[in-house]
């Protein structure tokens, strides 16, 4: 390295020397560059006493050396071949060899890597370890920037303090009268303004004023004393905030009106208890419905595999009322709360733990206050699960309860279950593939249904399957399989009405409803079900050159025979809880051919079209089948880069009409707009129009819009737009919608609903700001 008057070059230090040296880069979120300053500080000691011993003229101990004017050198301290340069550049360096002062003087610069310290003067004691910066000082070590008048720090301790200071500590940018490192793992900012904003000071778009900042090594923060401003014009007061660089802390807010609950603000304030544990207070106030309170407790484990959620959620609805929605009249109660635990824990690579429960003071509380919980779901799911993952096997033990009374359902008390995968059986040609569970069922219907009677039973099912794999002439795949399935009941129930069907169990999967009632349960008893059947497929392929690009189209034929004998006992003759309990005789072949459309790209296979076209034929049809079933369609295509289908649709053929029709189109211009535009058809029943829209999504300025349109009466069912302004710092978000009244089972009408809101969120804490608050409970 040259330099006006002197040259040197230094020995070279070995990685792990300069790493005890130097100390290890500290994580983005430190608040203080204590490892880059004593970094740079030691090496302009290093420096210098290197320069002092190089030179022709060596004073004698104990005075000072001057390396000279313009002086610039290159040093490391330690040993060995692999090195961490230092340069040190300044008009005058100075040593004293008896006290170990360093000195350098004018347009200092010290530089290690990336990290570099520029100051008019820099002094610095190589015995005592501290050192002093004045003159424009100016830190950058990484991409942390610091500019200050003058700045101290011991490296012994790790102390050290900055005046008049400017920093850009990402993604914060905090300007201060001055700003004191202790031995605490925490930094003091007095009299401090801070934001995430990029811009120059005088032009932020949002910032905090504070009487004191404290940033702490864990990524928090705390302050005392704030003003809340947007550009020159004070918001609001805090007398503290405390807030997480994760962004789960701090306050969450979100303004509006609705015509049901009037004029609205939902708020909540996150906190840490410790590392480990959280918590988050909501207070919400609804002009037309009162005060609401929440509690939620946040916990993981410490090796982060497992987390827990206790919420609790308590409103004095001074609007309690008596809708008759749902078809039956039910008054809410004035008190109305809720009590949620939400906990998942892997306990290992194999073992997990699932537990949910959700208890609720009446059955409109989620729709009136979480509304977009109650759209996702409308009945809450309580139960436990613990599941062990093997090689070739899954099993599990659920317990499901019902823990209100005004809703149905089927309780598992519990469920233990194991599924086989299928596997080869030994050396021979057969494979295996079973599944068998145990379970103490109970159906249970609301309150409400005094019509109904529950009923129980315990239930073992075992099913086993042994699959045949073959290929015949080199290109056709024959599956024959048989399977046995039995299932034990420990009681039966005595019908009163001959042939009529059992009340079926409600949800997923459950076998057809009916309107039985029950007396007094019969002995248990074992029903048997036979299976035999056969896949046969096969997969043809052609290949030519389309479009500049390699298009191959694979056709695959596919069909599967079944065979199920009437069992023993007739599904009219059982408890229904789930799909299980409806297995009745079948004889059938399910057929299709599926078509793919693949190309292939720099050496990459990509799929522009799956479509899967298939029927049933009944051979030996019931009295209420038919011989063939609906022609279903099941399509995925992606034409183009900027577009994406899907489609599923049920034809029937003997109608010549539609018996349903699920469209799906998403279409994305990048920088330019976003489309999500679905119709789901149900003739005679439902035409209904769901679409989001989101126009120039990444430019400053954007429109979100969803709608929700029914053609079979033509109504509009819901409507919404948003305007969005981003800033380099932060969002902000106004609109509103309409929910239009519809009927309701009674046949009263419910009133129109207009909404209204705004919002504005950090983009570096997308979760604090002007939000959705309560989302969470």
């Amino acid at each position: 390295m040259r330099a006006d008057g002197v040259q040197w070059i230094s020995r070279r230090v070995p990685r792990g020397a300069a790493s005890r040296l130097f100390r290890a880069r500290a994580p983005r979120r430190e608040p203080w560059p204590a490892a880059g300053l004593a970094a740079l500080a030691l090496a302009l000691a290093a420096a210098v006493v290197r320069a002092t011993a190089r030179a022709d003229d060596v004073p004698a101990a104990g005075s000072p050396a001057e390396a000279g004017s313009g002086a610039e050198a290159s040093a490391a301290a330690g040993e060995g071949t692999n090195a961490v340069p230092v340069t040190v550049k300044a008009d005058r360096l100075l040593h004293e060899g008896r006290t170990g002062r360093a000195e350098a003087h004018g347009n200092v610069v010290v530089t290690r890597d990336e990290d570099s310290l520029e100051a008019g003067h820099v002094r610095f004691n190589t015995v005592e370890r501290r050192g002093e910066a004045w003159g424009d000082v100016r830190v950058q070590w990484g991409d942390t920037l610091w500019r200050g008048d003058a700045m101290e720090y011991d490296a012994a301790t790790g102390c050290g303090s900055f005046s008049n200071l400017w920093c850009r500590y990402p993604p914060f940018c905090i300007e201060a009268s001055s700003a004191t490192r202790g031995t605490n793992a925490a930094t003091v900012f007095r009299r401090a303004l801070i934001s995430t904003c990029t811009n120059d000071t005088a032009h932020w778009h949002y910032h905090l004023s504070a009487r004191d900042i404290t940033v702490r090594d864990d990524g928090t923060f705390a302050a005392r004393r704030i003003v809340w401003y947007f550009g020159r014009v004070p918001v609001f007061y805090l007398p503290y905030l405390e807030e997480n660089a994760d962004g789960d802390s701090g306050f969450i807010f979100r303004l509006g009106h609705d015509t049901r609950l009037g004029g609205y603000m939902l708020g909540s304030y996150g906190y840490p208890f410790s590392p480990r544990v959280s918590g988050r207070t909501h207070v919400d106030y609804r002009a037309k419905r009162g005060f609401g309170y929440g509690q939620e407790t946040l916990w993981t484990t410490s090796d982060d595999r497992g987390s827990a959620n206790l919420t609790g959620y308590y409103a004095r609805d001074r609007a309690a009322r008596a809708d008759g929605a749902g078809g039956d009249e039910y008054m809410a109660p004035t008190n109305r709360y809720r009590l949620r635990l939400e906990y998942d824990h892997d306990l290992s690579e194999r073992d997990c733990v699932l537990v949910s429960a959700d208890f609720l003071s009446d059955p409109r509380l989620r729709e009136d206050f979480f509304e977009h919980e109650y759209r996702a779901s409308r009945d809450p799911d309580n139960h436990a699960s613990f599941t062990r993952r093997g090689d070739r096997y899954t099993a599990a033990m659920l317990w499901r309860t019902r823990l209100n009374d005004f809703y149905s359902g089927v309780n598992r008390l519990p469920e233990i279950s194991v599924d086989v995968m299928r596997q080869q059986i030994g050396t021979t040609f057969f494979e295996y593939e079973g599944r068998s569970s145990l379970a103490y069922l109970e159906r249970v219907w609301k309150a409400a249904e005094t019509n109904r009677e529950d009923y129980a039973a315990l239930r073992a099912d075992t099913l086993h399957t042994v699959y045949l794999p073959s290929r015949l002439f080199g290109f056709l795949s024959v599956i024959p399989r048989a399977a046995y399935r039995g299932t034990w009941y420990s009681a039966l129930p005595a019908l009163t009405e001959p042939g009529a069907r059992n009340a079926a169990a409600a949800g997923s999967g459950a076998a057809p409803a009916g309107t039985n009632s029950y007396a007094r349960p019969l002995p248990g008893d074992l029903r048997s079900l036979y299976e035999i059947g056969t896949e046969v497929s096969f997969r043809a392929h052609r290949t030519w050159e389309g479009a500049g690009r390699p298009l191959r189209h694979v056709v695959e034929p596919h069909a599967n025979y079944t065979f199920v004998p009437r069992p023993d006992i007739v599904p009219e003759r059982l408890y229904q809880f789930d799909k299980i309990d409806g297995l009745d005789r079948e004889h059938k072949v399910e057929f299709g051919v599926r078509n793919r459309l693949q190309a292939k790209h720099r050496k990459r296979i990509s799929e522009i079209i799956n479509a899967d076209v298939f029927t049933t034929y009944n051979i030996e049809p019931e009295e209420d089948e038919r011989r063939f079933e609906a022609v279903g369609l099941n399509l995925e295509a992606d034409p183009a880069a900027w577009a994406a289908i899907e489609a599923k649709a049920e034809y029937d053929f003997y109608e010549s009409a539609l018996d349903a029709l699920s469209t799906r189109v998403i279409l994305s211009w990048e920088g330019w707009m976003e489309a999500d535009i679905e119709h789901r058809l149900k003739p005679g029943e439902s035409s209904l129009l769901k679409a989001d829209l989101t126009v120039m999504p990444d430019r400053p300025w954007s429109v979100d819009a969803c709608t929700r349109y029914e053609f079979e009466d033509d109504r509009l069912e819901e409507q919404a737009v948003f305007l969005r302004r981003q800033f380099d710092c932060m969002v902000l978000r106004i609109g509103g919608g309409v929910l239009p009244g519809r009927a309701q089972a009674d046949g009263s009408r419910a009133a129109d609903e207009w909404q209204a809101s705004i919002e504005f969120w950090l983009t570096a804490f997308p979760k604090s700001g002007l939000r959705a608050a309560s989302e969470s409970l």
